[in-house]
């Protein structure tokens, strides 16, 4: 594919940013559409495969209607900030979701320290595609996305969304423990739970009342088991991952408690029957830290390695669920989100992106195997499923950004606290003292904490000073290893916000683009700037979209869309633009973007 130069992309995301256009006045007619994201698919990556026909479900996507140069993101490229402009065809400016955690609002009811999630529908400013098309007589079907909950409530006749992610009642959990004679018991909340031997190579778990048999030659995945969590009922699904049979030792992967929620409650039991539930994406961190076995990165043998795939293709069964339940019900417009690669693409892209420092291509080489299984598995194989049950409908296939490798982390708290910029107390920042902070890792800026906050300090006639005092230390700063530049450019919303569609009441005061091959952490208390990562890096993204690791995909193929079309570089704000124009309405009111598709 071809290769756009970054200042190119600025000027394009800048144009088109300034253009804000509406779509155009003709009407197409109506087809049903199927508008899909898979978290953290790089355009980079797909290339890759379709050429080496390791994705040939994409590929034929691409040959049999549209494929796009790639698909830029916005500012920053974080999940849910990127996924509300795919959703609603504006920038973060206007739609309100300015990152995956962020201060409350009002400011004044609140200290800058206090966050709330901007996956959530509330802090949506703008609206999404599946409320556009149920207000124009659409029916919508939305099996996951983000921004969706808590469900709004309009047209209940023709609007039926789930949503397994916002209520969460237990984090996941790792047991690890040699069975003999005797059961181990444990709790899952409020919940009595067993497992014991049942056998050579199998245990027998029992969870309330609900016992099933796990093992390494059978059943491996425990179907939906109800528990008993902070006074509400929600669902589990526990993994064997290991078992010895000569001494016992037994690992168990629990995934997170949690609730299925709808607009449509009465279908909740039929969803889970074909689906299940979410384990969760949590296991980048044991992995990471040799709690799955050693890595490949650190001697291991690929066992730690096939473990993760196991969760990520248990967790994956949700999604290819939602798929089959979508078969017996009746929608226009059916939403779909996928977050396999998402989570395989933090684990595994620090040793797999050969632009990362100290890139090792003998490690890459033993860890490409995984990352195409779980590709093929959760993309390939889902997009030709999609197509052969819904041989009638439009395929708008995106992501909300890529992934890049990184080998380093620094700590932009602690180069504010070295600069005088911020005061820590016990690790925590002292607001009575501080101007300014880092609150979300992995992207997004640097906020000032403004007396527009309860406990903030600086008055609106500080704010450029400290601005100014922050860019310096963000570009003065250098990696003590070699004198690398931990920051590449800083961006003003004040100055630059309306082009580049940043900015907002919650936003930060000043965007930064780490350099290449350090990833950022908000751990506040660090002992110092720079530190090295884990043995096996980190694929990360929240980085400013111009860098091509980072452009994300975008195809499309079925009706209304021609065989071969070349859009070039699509932006995410067409997204939504591009399903309405196929399901024959107006664009979301608030969408900026344009159908690429014409």
């Amino acid at each position: 594919m071809t290769r756009v130069p970054s200042r190119l992309i600025l000027i394009l995301l800048t144009a088109a940013a300034l253009a804000g256009g509406a779509a155009s006045s003709q009407d197409p007619p109506s087809r049903r559409v199927i508008l899909i994201s898979f978290d953290g698919v790089a355009d980079w990556i797909a290339d890759k495969l379709i050429e080496e026909g390791k994705a040939p479900a994409l590929g034929t996507v691409g040959r049999d209607g549209a494929r796009a140069d790639a698909m830029v993101s916005v500012i920053p490229t974080l999940t849910a900030v990127a996924h509300a402009s795919m959703w609603t065809g504006a920038y973060p400016r206007d739609h309100g979701a300015v990152s995956n955690s962020m201060p409350r609002t009002p400011a004044s009811a609140h200290t800058l320290l206090e966050l709330q999630s901007g996956f959530l529908s509330g802090v949506l400013e703008a609206e999404p595609i599946w409320v556009t098309a149920a207000r124009h007589g659409k029916r919508v079907l939305v099996a996951q996305a983000t921004g969706g909950y808590p469900f709004t409530g309009p047209y209940p006749d023709r609007l039926t969304q789930f949503d397994a992610y916002g209520e969460r009642l237990l984090a996941d959990e790792l047991i690890e423990v040699r069975l003999g004679a005797e059961p181990h018991t444990f709790r899952i909340g409020d919940t009595d739970a067993e497992v014991r031997r049942s056998g050579e190579a199998s245990v027998l778990l029992r969870v309330g009342e609900t016992e099933v048999t796990l093992g390494m030659r059978g059943l491996r995945h425990s179907p939906p088991l109800g528990v008993q969590a902070r006074g509400r009922r929600g669902h589990v699904r526990v993994l064997l991952l290991d078992l010895e049979p000569a001494g016992g030792r037994v690992l168990l992967s629990r995934g997170q408690a949690r609730v299925i929620t709808s607009t449509h409650p009465e279908l909740i039991d039929d969803l889970i029957a074909e689906a299940g539930v979410p384990i969760g994406e949590i296991h980048i961190g044991l992995y990471r830290r040799g709690r799955l076995g050693p890595t490949l990165a650190e001697g291991g043998t690929g066992e730690a390695e096939r473990r993760f795939a196991d969760v990520v293709l248990a967790n994956h069964e949700y999604f290819a669920g939602m798929a089959r339940f979508a078969s017996s019900r009746p929608w226009d417009l059916l939403v779909l989100y996928v977050s396999s690669m998402d989570t395989a693409g933090h684990a595994l892209i620090g040793m797999l992106d050969p632009d990362t420092p100290g890139h090792d291509p003998a490690l890459a080489a033993r860890v490409w195997p995984v990352y195409e299984r779980l590709f093929r598995i959760t993309v390939d194989d889902y997009i030709a499923d999609l197509r052969r049950r819904f041989p009638d409908a439009a395929l708008v296939i995106g992501a909300d950004h890529g992934m890049e490798g990184t080998r380093r982390v620094w700590y932009p708290n602690a180069l504010l606290r070295e600069a005088g910029l911020l005061v820590e107390e016990r690790g925590r920042p002292d607001l009575s003292r501080t101007k300014a902070l880092f609150l979300y890792s992995d992207g997004g800026g640097i906020h000032l904490n403004s007396d527009r906050y309860r406990e903030g300090i600086v008055a609106d006639a500080g704010r450029n000073a400290v601005k100014q005092a922050v860019a310096r230390a963000l570009l003065s700063a250098r990696d003590p290893l070699d004198g690398m530049p931990l920051v590449r450019s800083v961006v003003d919303p004040e100055v630059d916000g309306e082009a580049l569609g940043i900015g907002g009441d919650a936003a930060p005061d000043l965007f930064f683009d780490p350099t290449p091959g350090y990833e950022t952490h908000a751990r506040f208390g660090a002992p110092e700037i720079v530190a090295d990562g884990p043995p096996t890096g980190t694929g990360t993204h929240g980085q400013f979209p111009t860098r091509r690791r980072l452009h994300a995909i975008f195809y499309a193929a079925g009706p209304g869309i021609a065989p071969g079309t070349r859009p070039g570089l699509v932006r995410a704000v067409d997204v939504a633009p591009t399903a309405a124009r196929l399901l024959g309405i107006p664009p979301p009111p608030q969408s900026v973007g344009h159908p690429v598709l014409d």
